[in-house]
């Protein structure tokens, strides 16, 4: 992760509600894994993990695309919730 992501602010942000995973300049073309675990406030309960593969643009190229292979395509999750992505330019 170090040679594709932004170690600073990924560990700034590792433990709140929303994780930030910043490219590095020198990271256009990688593909990596990440492993993400979600768990709840108190550490009580946690979602088993899922692998997200995450594929670095070059700048300028504002494209999302979010997958997730481990699922049933038929299977509905959260469908009275709407995904949010948020994003900057600059």
């Amino acid at each position: 992760c170090s040679s594709v992501f932004d170690t600073v602010k990924m560990s700034e942000t590792a433990r709140s509600s929303v994780l930030t995973l910043a490219p590095l300049a020198t990271a256009a073309g990688a593909e990596v894994q990440v492993a993400l675990t979600v768990t709840d406030f108190y550490g009580s309960r946690t979602a088993d993990p899922v692998s997200i593969a995450v594929s670095v643009l070059p700048d300028l190229s504002p494209v999302v695309s979010v997958t997730a292979p481990s699922l049933v395509t038929s299977k509905t999750f959260n469908a009275d919730q709407v995904l949010q992505l948020k994003g900057q330019v600059s």
